[in-house]
């Protein structure tokens, strides 16, 4: 399971494929049951373009601080492509409240697809210190951790 990283243009680009069916990828993506086995019991998503997006971290934090409150899905291609917006962790305030962008690119690959390449990107960043702090956060938590 190789991966490139790339950071063209101030985004992050992660290519790399995994032994599992695209279907398998896409449901833990796209259904209540994928996101909490994947990042948190607690969460608030209706599966449909302009459908929120919220994935809550941390239910101790004051209401806009637990998570993705106010994200939402901007595109859908059934088992092809995910793409929604996302904003910074509480800890980055100067622009906690702005937003950035996710898409998530399936391609099934193998005789069965039973590979998938997935290419994950999040655009939007800016330059000043706080988003290259908020970039690197991502970098890490994208790159390593999902």
């Amino acid at each position: 399971m190789g991966r490139t990283v790339s950071e063209l243009n101030n985004s992050l680009v992660f290519d790399f494929t995994v032994n599992h069916h695209v279907k398998t990828i896409w449901n833990m993506w796209t259904n209540e049951e994928g996101l909490k086995k994947s990042f948190s019991p607690n969460l608030s998503c209706d599966f449909r373009v302009n459908g929120k997006f919220e994935i809550y971290f941390d239910m101790d934090a004051p209401m806009g601080s637990r998570g993705s409150e106010g994200m939402q899905i901007l595109a859908i291609e059934p088992q092809e492509m995910l793409s929604f917006t996302w904003n910074q962790p509480p800890v980055f305030s100067a622009i906690r409240g702005q937003q950035t962008f996710v898409q998530l690119q399936l391609v099934p690959l193998g005789l069965e697809h039973e590979k998938t390449r997935v290419v994950f990107s999040n655009t939007g960043y800016g330059y000043g210190d706080e988003w290259q702090k908020a970039r690197e956060y991502f970098r890490h938590a994208w790159g390593d951790i999902v």
